[in-house]
């Protein structure tokens, strides 16, 4: 859930929280230059007839979700994203699942709905007809995002954050606000799959006994290096 796209400066995930759970990269209409020729039934395609196939413009459609039980909250988060995906003429647009490639798209159209406080976004972006490969100059920029379950703000991760992720996850599983910040509610997705839930309460524990023998230091910077050595295999 946390792979979305990155155009504009921004990412989906890493920078608005949204989770992508529907995506559609549409392939370009070819141009019609068929005509029939006069006098018979013979019809005749004259789009290769000074040089390659032209095609039109392809269409980039995601649908995308976060939860907030505060009306006003919403709406902020809501006027945020709709700020982010506004432009002239056209933005480099990475997708996550298409690593070696990025699009060039226009400004999209954005309708949402919310129900029981989960708000849906559909993004439809027009783009050019081309996929450019990322070379590493340009690679795709959606750098791996560490974020510190500090919860309480205290300047540590340690049991009373993990006491505060489960209770939001229980607020959360039945319908309820959790109390929380929009920075603590990211705050408490320690494992960055987009969901709050029993594993993120379980992942600051398990630094938090690291850090009690000493082998990571109990701040930002411990975090990531956890984090990395979890990915990597190191412990």
């Amino acid at each position: 859930m946390s792979e979305g796209i990155f155009v504009n400066g921004a990412h989906s995930y890493g920078t608005h929280k949204l989770r992508c759970i529907k995506r559609n990269i549409g392939e370009p209409k070819k141009d019609d230059y068929t005509e029939r020729v006069p006098y018979s039934n013979i019809v005749y395609d004259f789009g290769g007839l000074y040089g390659e196939q032209t095609y039109g413009e392809r269409q980039l459609s995601y649908t995308f979700e976060f939860m907030c039980f505060d009306r006003h909250k919403g709406q902020e988060r809501i006027a945020h994203i709709k700020k982010w995906l506004h432009w002239t003429g056209s933005e480099t647009f990475y997708d996550d699942l298409m690593p070696d490639y990025h699009f060039k798209a226009r400004e999209p159209t954005i309708s949402w709905t919310e129900k029981h406080g989960v708000y849906t976004i559909n993004v439809a972006f027009p783009a050019a007809p081309e996929m450019w490969a990322n070379t590493s100059a340009n690679p795709t920029p959606t750098p791996t995002d560490y974020v510190f379950p500090d919860v309480n703000g205290d300047g540590q991760a340690n049991s009373i954050d993990a006491s505060m992720i489960m209770e939001a996850y229980s607020a959360i599983a039945t319908g309820q606000d959790p109390g929380l910040t929009p920075e603590q509610l990211n705050a408490c997705d320690a494992n960055r799959d987009g969901t709050i839930d029993s594993r993120d309460a379980s992942l600051v524990l398990e630094f938090y006994s690291y850090t009690a023998v000493g082998r990571y230091k109990n701040n930002p910077d411990g975090w990531k290096e956890f984090m990395r050595d979890r990915e990597s295999g190191v412990i």
